[in-house]
């Protein structure tokens, strides 16, 4: 009840007039109110090659919603896991085309389908949409704390029906309150996108299937949806470029790491204390951008390694060097690889890799090589966590 079907419509439209290739698609499976609002209620969609839907395209989007394919007064009685099925079937058996942003508009609460398309989907970003009222704001600081906990990055908050101005005097009223959704922006760290005041004309042209963004481009409404459009592009630009700057970062890290594990082959009295850095490195970024468990890259890395190795080493220095070097590099792998497993997958990253490099150059006091890499991530990893202690900090003082 908070609008957040006439804003989804209205930021979609905001975001085509600034030159994007937009598509909404409506996932309130229990009240989808996208066709009426967009002007083809009752009309079924169409399939061409009788597999695929057509999206809609209307008022210059491409849209699609359940609502097309049963009656407006027919109450869909779908539990959970049917009405998490039939949106995703939707959703990816329909022919968006060439789009640049998809605008999804969620049900209400934080249920089955909010989780499961956030599990299918690598979404860009999420927009909460609350009035000011407390009541609302209780709904709005629940879906800010789904999205953080399941890693969906947070594009803003926007206050609707804000303000209301009466249309004879010109009074402003607060109806219901002010600027609560900002305050709770503020205290929960998240950007503050906009005010949508509460509108004769947003509501009647919602109603008619044409929305003020198309119907009244001019309108101080309008204006007011257009900022909150160009607000969640630049954020999502940000989030973008934050992005590629982590890529480069880590491009950076398996460079390190790989040239601390070449000069720990070179250096080969002591391998492994060398080449833990570049191996926890690695582990850790193909963890992190690819979902490779540690305890496969692990291994692999390593045996690829120690094949060339035992190959280079064994024809140059002869037996008793590769003997030597096999009873220093495999034993640590073994307690070595299950340390990782547990210091990465706890999602302290720059800890783990850089708890791997501090020991891969020889501050482990363990005779076992794998026991000084891991060690020193456990205890960087506990200090971090439990203490509240930067991870630059502890690398540094261990």
């Amino acid at each position: 009840g908070v609008g957040k079907s006439t804003t989804s419509v209205n930021i979609a439209l905001s975001l085509a007039n600034i030159g994007l290739k937009v598509a909404l698609f409506d996932a309130d499976i229990y009240g989808p109110s996208i066709p009426t609002m967009l002007g083809y209620k009752n009309v079924p969609p169409t399939s061409i090659d009788g597999k695929t839907f057509e999206p809609f395209m209307e008022c210059g989007i491409a849209s699609m919603s359940i609502g097309s394919m049963v009656k407006e007064d027919t109450a869909l009685i779908w539990r959970g896991a049917k009405a998490c099925g039939a949106i995703e079937q939707l959703l990816t058996q329909t022919n968006w085309g060439n789009i640049d942003v998809m605008v999804i508009d969620m049900p209400p609460g934080t249920g089955d389908i909010q989780i499961t398309l956030s599990q299918k989907i690598a979404f860009r970003g999420a927009v909460i949409v609350s009035t000011p009222q407390d009541i609302a704001l209780i709904d709005a600081i629940k879906g800010i704390n789904l999205y953080n906990k399941i890693g969906v990055p947070i594009l803003g908050v926007v206050e609707n029906m804000s303000y209301h101005i009466c249309q004879k005097c010109g009074y402003r009223e607060d109806i219901f309150g002010h600027n609560g959704a900002k305050e709770t922006a503020i205290k929960y760290n998240v950007d503050f996108l906009g005010e949508i005041p509460l509108c004769y004309d947003i509501r009647l042209n919602s109603d008619e299937g044409t929305p003020i963004v198309i119907s009244n481009p001019n309108s101080p409404h309008t204006k007011a949806y257009e900022n909150v459009a160009k607000r969640i592009k630049e954020k999502e630009m940000n989030n973008r470029l934050g992005n590629v700057l982590a890529e480069v970062k880590a491009y950076v890290i398996i460079t390190f790491g790989l040239l601390l594990y070449t000069l720990g082959w070179i250096v080969f009295l002591i391998p492994n204390n060398m080449v833990g850095g570049g191996v926890t490195g690695i582990s850790a970024i193909l963890l992190y951008a690819f979902n490779i468990p540690v305890s496969a890259s692990f291994f692999v890395i390593n045996l690829v390694l120690l094949l060339i190795a035992l190959k280079v080493l064994g024809k140059a220095f002869g037996a008793k060097t590769v003997y030597a070097i096999i009873y220093e590099v495999v034993p640590p792998l073994i307690p070595d690889v299950f340390i990782q497993e547990i210091a990465i997958s706890n999602g302290k990253l720059l800890c783990a890799i850089f708890g791997g490099v501090c020991a891969g150059l020889g501050i482990g006091i363990s005779f076992s090589q794998g026991g000084s890499t891991g060690g020193t991530d456990i205890v960087a990893l506990m200090i971090v966590k439990y203490r509240n202690v930067s991870a630059g900090r502890v690398i540094l003082l261990l």
